[in-house]
């Protein structure tokens, strides 16, 4: 279970005061932008854009370009006190064709992607999966935190520890999120009213028998879940959950309707009514 929208601003904004303290107390340099502080604004950056707000469940092309453009601004503190000719300058150059490469990616996705329903060319799909993987916010600006920790923290063991300490958490264990979802749990084990049974609302209708859910909180909606659909003419209908299409206020579910039975579609929709 996914925190919802509110708590999931609640965790960003403690997380992003987290490591606004170590940057302040244990780095010590201040939060001014500077080559010491590439690793605090990654890290903003990847909580921003990562799996706590614009894209959660996944990595869009348009995203992957955003977060590809904001590694590299992350980067330029880091080129202006790199010295040429040197390993640290191998490896940031190196970085820097990361982020430019996922951004040529993603750029070239969105100029030949074929419209809706019609089929992509083996080297767009292909473009397509790598600019998606590669401009993860989890895997980029990861990339990038490791890189500044390497070129300016690694003669102080207390501040690698702690940064690459602190990420590791923040990206793997997730506790303010396992603390919410525990209390959710909690809660609903006393209360029903509290259990999440509503994915979500509509968004839109589409032919042939498709429906747009955009879903509000709640996990991802595993391909081939059952749902409760309300058609657009008051009737309620068998849903089957395809896939994800993208996001506006919530990421909008696409899914397969067929219709049921009258005193089927009466008895499943009493609940709700």
């Amino acid at each position: 279970m996914q925190p919802n929208p509110k708590l999931r601003i609640v965790s960003i904004l403690l997380y992003a005061a987290t490591l606004a303290a170590l940057q302040f107390y244990v780095v010590k340099t201040g939060l001014l932008p500077n080559e010491n502080s590439v690793w605090l604004l990654s890290g903003v950056a990847g909580l921003l854009f990562g799996s706590r707000l614009l894209n959660p469940y996944f990595t869009p092309p348009a995203d992957a370009a955003t977060n590809a453009f904001t590694a590299l601004a992350a980067l330029i503190a880091a080129g202006l006190v790199v010295t040429e000719n040197t390993t640290d300058a191998y490896i940031l150059i190196a970085t820097v064709g990361v982020c430019v490469g996922v951004l040529a990616l993603s750029i070239t996705v969105l100029l030949f992607r074929p419209p809706v329903g019609a089929d992509a060319s083996l080297w767009v799909t292909a473009a397509d999966k790598a600019a998606r993987q590669l401009g993860s916010p989890n895997v980029i600006f990861t990339l990038v935190i490791l890189v500044a920790v390497w070129l300016f923290h690694r003669t102080r063991p207390l501040e690698v520890f702690a940064i690459l300490a602190a990420w590791s958490v923040i990206l793997a264990l997730r506790p303010l999120e396992a603390v919410f979802d525990f209390i959710a749990w909690t809660r609903a084990q006393f209360d029903p009213a509290f259990k999440e049974s509503v994915v979500g609302m509509i968004a839109a209708y589409q032919s042939p028998n498709i429906a747009v859910i955009r879903q509000g909180s709640g996990s991802p909606i595993a391909f081939g879940t059952t749902l409760l659909v309300p058609g657009e003419q008051g009737k309620w209908l068998l849903g089957v959950a395809l896939n994800y299409v993208g996001r506006d206020e919530g990421n909008l579910l696409r899914t397969l309707t067929a219709d049921l039975p009258d005193t089927v579609s009466w008895v499943a929709a009493a609940p709700y009514s």
